[in-house]
């Protein structure tokens, strides 16, 4: 069963009416910073652009939000909520691409978040929640709590981190070839030589457009789940087995 399409946080690109300011709420607040970091980046809002959009002091603003740091967390579990969730019925590997690409396509609209959760890392409910899903999605084909531990942390540190990237090329004016310019000038300055693999890789460090080096890296990833998860079934003895060791023990 496919996913049902991802929610859009609400209102999230909605502007404030013209006219007689709309009485300031928590809820107020949110919308207009989620808009904001939507056309912009969560490192660039401030207290006072805030206050700017919703027509109110930055001293009115810490009475209904705290800090500015616990408003970026209220907005990172804000769009962390807006993901759905692939189906138990999906197929395990299936199941984590399927979440890997709604949860990227949420943190690229709201330039900023994976930056959040790669510094506090799953801090903020719904990033827990999605933390408890994969446990649970992976201790049901095997996998010790452990595993399936370490799974989440390094496929979705890995995941944070590509669109972290992916966000810094897209505000750059040349994008990810400019960010290889400099790279490939000094590989390339190097003698061959003496940095053979490096020489013999050069034809594949280029740089792509970002959905195919999405889907590549992504690839590689779940190729990587899937034999850690043949690997354990494989340890794992069949049914005939562990009926046999059951007999021989009464």
């Amino acid at each position: 069963m496919c996913a049902a399409k991802r929610r859009n946080p609400p209102d999230a690109g909605g502007s404030r009416r013209p006219g007689r300011p709309a009485r300031l709420s928590t809820e107020t607040v949110t919308k207009a910073a989620l808009a904001y970091v939507r056309e912009h980046h969560l490192n660039d809002l401030t207290m006072r652009e805030l206050g700017r959009l919703v027509d109110a002091t930055p001293m009115a603003l810490y009475r209904h939000i705290g800090s500015k740091q616990d408003l970026a967390r209220e907005l990172t579990d804000i769009v962390l909520g807006s993901i759905t969730i692939p189906e138990d019925d999906v197929e395990a590997v299936a199941w984590l691409r399927e979440l890997a690409v709604e949860t990227r396509q949420a943190l690229l609209q709201y330039p900023g978040t994976a930056d959040l959760l790669l510094d506090e890392g799953p801090s903020v409910l719904n990033a827990l929640r999605l933390l408890d899903r994969v446990i649970r999605r992976f201790q049901a084909e095997g996998m010790s709590v452990q595993q399936a531990t370490e799974l989440h942390n390094t496929f979705f540190s890995w995941l944070a981190g590509f669109v972290r990237r992916e966000v810094v090329w897209q505000r750059s004016s040349d994008g990810a070839r400019g960010a290889m310019k400099l790279f490939r000038a000094r590989a390339s300055a190097l003698p061959a030589e003496e940095f053979p693999g490096l020489a013999a890789a050069m034809p594949f460090l280029r740089a792509r457009d970002q959905e195919t080096e999405f889907q590549a890296s992504l690839t590689f990833m779940l190729e990587a789940v899937a034999a850690r998860l043949s690997a354990v079934r494989s340890a794992r003895p069949s049914k005939r087995a562990r009926k046999r060791t059951k007999s021989s023990g009464n």
